[in-house]
């Protein structure tokens, strides 16, 4: 089990995606307006789950973030929230189960904010 780190680019610019598989911990860092962007290439989906380092304010118990990626498709998950989410380092930790044949790839994307939005 490794820990790889995604490379995150901002919107607009070509998204540079790493490969995925089932053993590894991919980390990629979060200002709270990064989205991970999943390329599933398998003939199967595959779930991303975003591991959730503190409990919410209201008192939810601590669970993590699972999302279902479609086969052959771009899936565009996020924002976090950086105060659930991010790991002391800034970064939020992402497991993928990717049962199909096939590549599977992701990539962080920091949409910039619009002049004016707060």
């Amino acid at each position: 089990m490794a820990i790889v780190d995604l490379t995150v680019v901002k919107f607009g610019s070509s998204p540079v995606y790493t490969v995925l598989n089932q053993t590894d911990t991919f980390l990629m860092a979060n200002d709270g307006l990064t989205k991970l962007y999943v390329e599933n290439n398998t003939n199967q989906a595959l779930t991303a789950t975003v591991i959730e380092q503190r409990s919410c304010n209201y008192g939810h118990a601590t669970t993590h973030f699972t999302f279902y990626c479609p086969a052959s498709v771009i899936t565009y998950l996020g924002t976090f929230r950086k105060d659930r989410y991010n790991r002391v380092d800034g970064k939020l930790a992402a497991t993928f189960t990717i049962p199909g044949t096939g590549t599977a790839r992701a990539a962080g994307v920091y949409d910039v904010p619009e002049d004016g939005r707060i």
